[in-house]
């Protein structure tokens, strides 16, 4: 009945006798990460993390383009000058140069664009503190429900391992024949190590669904 509910849940045809088996985890393997190493995962790869740096480079692009333009412009102007004369000795050339400077004055805009930049400065680097900030939050968050998880998923196997135990010393007494023993009480053993069992697969997969949030 068990597997014909698991088929029907799995939505699946399958011929014949094939009913599929749920394979064991090995989690001797796994390693609780460092909450500083995936910090520095995050700001590598976080993309909201890296489109606040880039709007930091573009508002600082900005800012210098806005205080460049409130700078007099300072040109150097040149002209050249050639006196012809019927006698090559007589012939001049005039050369003069001279550094002007300008700036418009009175207009309002330059400095309103200036402030306005300089305003975007300080937002993009505030927005790129709250994504660290952010960061630093999630993934220290994300760690501790993974260590959680873990030390729940320990207490599970040590429960598991303890009913196992109770069981089978149950299993030996009547076995023996020992006095106070009898199929009720095996039967409850049995239940207990059932809920145990299932409580431990319960950790297996909140560990699990935890490393997958992390990453």
């Amino acid at each position: 009945q068990q597997q014909l509910t698991l088929l029907n849940f799995l939505d699946i045809n399958l011929e014949g006798d094939q009913i599929p088996v749920a394979t064991d985890v090995d989690f001797t393997g796994f390693e609780i990460p460092e909450v500083d190493e995936v910090i520095e995962i995050a700001f590598r790869n976080q993309p909201d993390y890296l489109k606040a740096k880039l709007e930091i480079e573009k508002a600082e692009t900005n800012l210098m383009v806005a205080e460049n333009n409130r700078r007099w412009n300072i040109d150097l102007d040149t002209e050249i000058r050639h006196n012809a004369a019927p006698n090559i000795v007589d012939e001049q050339t005039e050369f003069r140069a001279g550094i002007m400077f300008s700036k418009t004055l009175g207009d309002l805009t330059i400095e309103e664009e200036f402030d306005r930049a300089r305003v975007n400065v300080l937002q993009a680097n505030n927005n790129l503190d709250e994504e660290q900030q952010q960061i630093d939050i999630d993934v220290t968050n994300a760690v501790r429900d993974v260590r959680d998880n873990w030390k729940r998923l320990e207490l599970a196997q040590q429960l598991t391992a303890l009913r196992e135990q109770e069981l089978s010393n149950e299993r030996e007494k009547i076995r023996l024949g020992l006095p106070g023993t009898s199929i009720v009480e095996l039967v409850r053993f049995q239940d207990a190590l059932v809920l145990a069992q299932n409580d431990e697969l319960n950790a297996q997969i909140d560990y699990l669904n935890s490393l997958t949030r992390l990453e």
